[in-house]
């Protein structure tokens, strides 16, 4: 086997991002993807959801050229996951991603992945600065070792981890599909159009207020102790828990849940929720969902708020670009004033 052993510090050139001043419609009204943390999500990365010209890239960005490798270096993500991908085109990038452009004899591909395969190691780095945000540290990520094999295997290697690349993604249409499923199962079940086997009593329509009431209890953060869920904690679509953090390690204050609540993004149409399992505290940018006793219980609820017709209904802007959910509007789904789809499937309780 030929191959060397290399620290990340030696086999890129590593540079910094920044962000060009808010304010200034000149500079983020362009076509040069801009990558933060809220997109670097995948291992090849082509565009984002911010684009710059190229009088903010001069105003305060950098450019990462195609074939460089991104890496994240400060986020709450840290925490519980490594975000690393390769830029397919020019890219942009902020101060919170560190972009490593790859020496020749490194395969642009295989430094990404490389650095992917040591994601144990690098996570085991994450410090966390005041507000309990996870950082990297630059230095001591340089010193992480890789093994670099001669260009023609790291070729190879990088051909024979795009096939599984290919396998996973069939796979995860796969999965789509069944969500599909399920959620066509959800409206027929949620609604009374589908009745169990053995259940023949009459359903009531009801207002989503007379099931549930948000939890508005808030607490300092600095006289708390437990466990706290943050937005990047809720995992898109899955209704899972993909971590949390300890509630002194934050500053702002926090909404006190307990057990059997439900905890959902106020961006429904972000798909964000979990039946929580335990007493803790959450931002104030999720609802605690507490399902009224003797009249409901979380479970039962966590399937209402993943309803198409109740993100519709709660995803109701008031005068942002991201719409956010309104109590005010939501307390009334599936109310004749929501909106015309929730008319035809809303919270349903057997009475």
């Amino acid at each position: 086997m030929t191959g060397r052993t290399e620290e990340l510090g030696d086999v890129a050139v590593w540079t910094s991002g920044g962000t060009p001043p808010r304010g200034l419609s000149e500079y983020w009204s362009g076509t040069i993807p801009w990558i933060s943390a809220a997109t670097l999500r995948e291992s090849h990365i082509s565009t984002s959801t911010q684009f710059l010209t190229t009088s903010g890239v001069e105003a305060g960005s950098k450019i990462a050229p195609t074939g460089s490798t991104l890496i994240l270096v400060r986020g709450m993500a840290l925490h519980h996951e490594l975000r690393v991908g390769i830029a397919t085109r020019d890219l942009a990038f902020n101060q919170d991603v560190k972009a490593l452009i790859p020496l020749p004899f490194v395969e642009p591909e295989f430094l990404t992945y490389a650095i992917l395969g040591k994601t144990p190691e690098i996570l085991s780095l994450v410090s966390s600065a005041g507000s309990g945000t996870g950082v990297l540290n630059s230095d001591r990520l340089k010193k992480i070792q890789i093994w670099i094999p001669s260009r023609d295997e790291q070729i190879c290697v990088v051909s024979r981890i795009n096939d599984l690349d290919v396998l996973v993604g069939s796979l995860a249409a796969t999965i789509a599909k069944k969500r599909a499923i399920k959620q066509g199962m959800m409206q027929e079940l949620l609604t009374g159009r589908t009745r169990l086997s053995g259940y023949t009593g009459l359903w009531r329509r009801v207002l989503f207020s007379d099931i549930v009431t948000p939890v508005s209890e808030r607490v300092d953060p600095g006289r708390a102790i437990g466990r706290v869920v943050e937005l990047e904690h809720l995992s898109q679509s899955t209704g899972e828990l993909v971590g949390y953090s300890d509630v002194r390690s934050t500053e702002s204050l926090k909404t006190s849940f307990h057990s059997g609540d439900v905890l959902g993004k106020l961006r429904a149409y972000l798909r964000k929720f979990w039946l929580a399992d335990f007493d803790g505290f959450c931002s104030t940018e999720i609802w605690a969902l507490r399902p009224i006793p003797k009249v409901s219980d979380g479970a039962f609820i966590r399937y209402v708020v993943e309803e198409d017709a109740f993100i519709e209904a709660a995803s109701t802007s008031y005068g942002t670009h991201m719409p956010r959910s309104d109590w005010r509007v939501v307390w009334l789904f599936p109310d004749e004033g929501v909106a015309h789809v929730a008319r035809r499937a809303g919270a349903s309780v057997a009475g």
